[in-house]
């Protein structure tokens, strides 16, 4: 007959299953994932989906610069498109050292920043994303998802103010020094 241990664990799966089908979905085209510690270098993509079901949460990304000579710029470009579901609190995109920020407001359906973060050679920086629970705006479709995506790319960051006036300087020098030369010709 039935082993009462084998109808019980497979009674467990069942019920389980609404709540495995209701859970966030992530892109395939995600190169990244929430906790990792990765090269602030080249570009790298993530996005997630939500339904009313889910709840919120936070995720956090951490970026290290390994160059050990110059600060580099991190792009990243947040979207929010929560048309038919928002999150409530709305979300909040955040740099934990630099303490940079973008909020996106439980109110707008869609929502598109860029926040350029530099980050010092030989150091690391930690992008939260903080959002609250997934919940079906008024008036709107029952199966409606609400979805965040952030693009990372990096940029070499521009020549600090000091060797900026040494160049400077440098370059008038140069330009002094061919003025001279043609008027002694």
């Amino acid at each position: 007959m039935f082993n009462p241990r084998i109808f019980a664990a497979a009674f467990a799966v069942a019920a389980s299953l609404p709540l495995l089908a209701g859970a966030s979905t992530l892109s395939p085209a995600n190169d990244i994932v929430d906790g990792g510690s990765y090269e602030m270098f080249g570009p790298h993509f993530y996005a997630e989906a939500f339904r009313v079901a889910d709840v919120g949460g936070t995720r956090e990304f951490t970026f290290t610069n390994s160059d050990d000579t110059s600060q580099n710029l991190i792009l990243t470009t947040a979207t929010v498109n929560a048309l038919s579901t928002m999150f409530t609190g709305g979300v909040t995109f955040e740099w934990l050292q630099s303490g940079l920020s973008l909020f996106a407001s439980q109110s707008m359906r869609a929502f598109s920043g860029e926040l350029e973060n530099t980050i010092a050679a030989g150091s690391f920086d930690t992008l939260r994303v903080s959002f609250g629970d997934p919940e079906q705006r008024p008036n709107a479709s029952t199966n409606g998802k609400s979805n965040f995506s952030l693009a990372f790319d990096s940029a070499p960051a521009t020549v600090p103010l000091p060797a900026g006036g040494l160049l400077l300087l440098g370059a008038l020098g140069g330009i002094a020094a061919l003025r001279r030369r043609r008027s002694a010709v």
